[in-house]
């Protein structure tokens, strides 16, 4: 038992000097271009160092992910603050290097405690400020796959698809998903109703912008569009995609219209079986 603790120890202090080693270009290329002393550094790493024992016990606790987030995140802050001080570009390589470490902590912590929805909605927070839309993109599909039952997670890559990549023909495909997994969830029946409403609206300004006439036509247009998903759904299996995609980009993507606005459709409605919690 000795002997399987030591190998043990010995393994997680390799993988937590790999770690370190892979840091040390970037402290070293803050304290050459004046963003940090060298004792600030040695500081850092140190702090670093203690986190990743924490992180790599096999009972490794949630707060200890999020402390580590959190250093990393004020990290980030000040070097922001800093280059700016000193007349650098407020994005560099050494910025990008925290922010890709910031990733691989919520990584780390979401295989840890696959079900925590606050621990998936803050990494996706997070992505959204940075605007890391590939990894964002990733993040909702790990999510859902890992939460289904989350109206939260659903509403908000909804909302992603329709106001972040303009993907109004992707909103609804995961919202028809989401609806095929939950059937009984009344804010995401709302959700779907205002989605609906909105992409109305939307296309009949488009239309007067363009001079056409908003009736018939529109109606045509969203048949035809309805019946393509249809077709898309039986060839895909019922409707069922990869959980790694999360829009069609072989769909048109539909530009939004001034005057509408999809809104945080996770605020609408109140779902029994949603968790209320709004941290």
């Amino acid at each position: 038992h000795a002997h399987n603790l030591a190998t043990g120890f010995a393994i997680m202090a390799e993988r937590v000097r790999a770690l370190m080693e892979a840091m040390v270009p970037e402290l070293e290329e803050l304290t050459r271009k004046g963003v940090c002393s060298v004792q600030e550094a040695r500081a850092l790493a140190k702090r670093r160092e203690r986190f990743e024992y924490l992180l790599h016990r096999p009972l490794s606790a949630r707060d200890d992910y999020l402390r580590y987030m959190q250093l990393e995140m004020n990290f980030e802050s000040l070097m922001r603050v800093r280059r700016k001080r000193l007349g650098q570009p407020p994005n560099g390589a050494c910025v990008y290097a925290v922010r890709k470490r910031i990733h691989f902590i919520f990584s780390r912590a979401t295989r840890r405690f696959k079900g925590d929805e606050r621990m998936w909605l803050q990494w996706i927070d997070y992505a959204e400020r940075t605007r890391a839309h590939n990894r964002l993109g990733q993040v909702y599909a790990r999510a859902l796959s890992m939460l289904p039952n989350s109206a939260r997670l659903w509403t908000k890559a909804a909302a992603w698809e329709l106001e972040g990549r303009s993907n109004s023909a992707g909103a609804r495909r995961l919202l028809q998903r989401a609806l095929r997994v939950n059937r009984k969830s009344r804010s995401l029946w709302v959700a779907y109703f205002k989605f609906e409403l909105i992409f109305t609206a939307k296309t009949a300004m488009r239309r007067m912008r363009l001079g056409l006439e908003a009736g018939a036509n529109m109606d045509d247009e969203k048949d035809e569009e309805t019946e393509e998903e249809d077709e898309e759904d039986e060839r895909d299996g019922e409707g069922e995609e990869d959980d790694e995609q999360l829009g069609s980009a072989d769909i048109a993507e539909v530009d939004e219209a001034d005057g509408a606005d999809f809104g945080d459709v996770g605020d609408v409605g109140n779902d029994d079986d949603d968790d209320d919690d709004d941290d």
